[in-house]
């Protein structure tokens, strides 16, 4: 933006009737009729009434968004919202670092993004996140500086533009029309239609319930669809069409992948609709040329009568591993390895502590595994695929704040675009107000999108911030 207004007064200066000259004298005198207008109304309401010392004390009186780097002789790095009263600096805790990473770096050059949008602040350094502000009362306009106090930098590539809304997913990303009770999402692209599909478990939110026992609302669920173009506008798309012969009553949570030219779909079949968790399951794989026609294959022999949650990778080396939720097994996080997605050896247990929902990526030169635990999205990561660390605590944990987003995350798919990822997962309505009028409205289910970030090998994600997504065809697609 500054580049351009100085292209613009370059082509000013061409002009031979002194036309730049008198525009230049036209805006020096806007510009005093604005500060003279500023003191009129009073001495601290805009920033250019008066000159600042460059004592931090002497900037108190702003109402701005402050970032310090390398503050304190670098030694704390800092995000503070000024109020406008003297000897006031509101500081929050998760808005004080003093760590390495969030500091000063002699002699090479950082990137540093800042982003106000309504009212979430956030603050990147060298492309991570460095702090997130959401505030309730957001400065909307103003002005912006730069503030150095003994420094020696050089600054670059300086640049202010407005944000793109056209990009940004809303809130919920998509709800089924049907039962309004879209969960587990496994998203694919159909290179055929040029488009992105979300295939989902399609419960029965909306069915009645003969007690609070009774589960049958989520049996007898199809595997419903929606598509996008940009994977920021969703429509439905109606329920797949999957063979009963080789299925069962119940499906539940797909899993959609491309090998070899060929769309795969492993689901978990439950034979019936019961009206508890007792019954059966097993995982099926079917095959597809155009998304829209499945035919059989064969049903995957695991070792046990209750495995559910298929999520199938290709491994680097030849051959595929699936990861899967073993109920048997304490609802343990199991693997299986396959040279021909036919036959299967199980493999590792992954995990000590009950989940469910495993979804496994590539990313970042590392693979990851996040599933649900019921208590927010348990997070592991491996760089060689075979020796895996837990990362400390879950995400998506905190209900967000926006409306139809207010409970823990649950469930999840992983999108890898390019650089980017994003987690699509699914929130009970169990936070809503109309939930406190009827209760039964908490089954209700809503899908939302966040954008992934990764920071020295953790996994993070702001739900509550909007989410620019920017789906990429995959390569030979595009």
């Amino acid at each position: 933006m500054v580049e351009a207004q100085a292209e613009r007064a370059g082509r000013h200066r061409l002009r031979r009737d002194g036309g730049f000259r008198r525009r230049s004298e036209r805006c020096r005198q806007r510009r005093q009729r604005v500060l003279d207008g500023e003191r009129s109304r009073g001495a601290e309401r805009l920033p250019l009434t008066r000159r600042r010392s460059g004592a931090f004390a002497d900037y108190d009186t702003l109402k701005t968004y402050y970032v310090g780097i390398g503050g304190n002789r670098n030694t704390t790095t800092r995000l503070r919202r000024y109020v406008g009263k003297p000897g006031d600096r509101p500081l929050l805790p998760g808005n004080d670092r003093a760590d390495p990473a969030s500091r000063l770096q002699p002699n090479r050059w950082t990137h540093v993004r800042l982003t106000a949008e309504g009212g979430h602040i956030t603050v990147e350094y060298d492309g991570k996140p460095l702090f997130a502000l959401d505030d309730a009362d957001p400065y909307r306009a103003g002005w912006f500086a730069l503030r150095t106090t003994k420094s020696h930098l050089k600054i670059r590539n300086f640049r202010i533009a407005p944000l793109r809304t056209d990009d940004v997913a809303s809130k919920p990303l998509f709800r089924d029309p049907v039962h309004d009770g879209a969960a587990d999402p496994s998203t694919i692209y159909d290179a055929a239609k040029r488009e992105w599909v979300m295939f989902y478990t399609n419960r029965r939110a909306d069915l009645p319930m003969d007690d609070k026992d009774d589960v049958r609302w989520v049996h007898g669920t199809a595997i419903g669809t929606a598509r996008s173009k940009d994977g920021v506008h969703w429509r439905y798309g109606g329920t797949a069409a999957i063979p009963a012969s080789c299925t069962g009553e119940t499906l539940w949570a797909p899993d959609v992948e491309r090998f070899g030219g060929l769309y795969h779909m492993w689901v978990t079949v439950v034979p019936g609709v019961f009206r508890d968790w007792k019954a059966p399951r097993f995982i099926v794989h079917l095959t597809s040329r155009d998304l829209a026609h499945w035919t059989c294959g064969e049903r995957l022999d695991l070792g046990a009568d209750r495995v559910i949650d298929p999520s199938v990778v290709a491994l680097p080396g030849g051959g595929y591993r699936l990861f899967f939720n073993d109920e048997r097994m304490g609802k343990a996080i199991r693997t299986a390895d396959s040279p021909d997605l036919v036959h299967w050896t199980v493999k590792d247990r992954l995990t000590q502590t009950p989940g469910e929902g495993p979804k496994a990526f590539f990313w970042k030169n590392r693979w990851w595994l996040v599933s649900d635990a019921w208590k927010g999205l348990l997070v592991m990561s491996s760089t060689d695929g075979e020796h895996w660390s837990t990362q400390p605590g879950y995400i998506l944990a905190d209900a967000g704040t926006a409306p139809t987003d207010r409970a823990k995350g649950q469930h999840p798919d992983v999108i890898v675009s390019g650089e980017r990822a994003w987690i699509v997962y699914f929130v009970h309505q169990s936070g809503e107000n109309r939930t406190k009028t009827q209760p039964d409205y908490g089954r209700h289910t809503a899908l939302q999108i966040a954008e992934l970030k990764e920071s020295d090998g953790v996994l993070s994600v702001d739900r509550n911030a909007p989410a620019h997504v920017d789906l990429i065809p995959p390569a030979g697609h595009r």
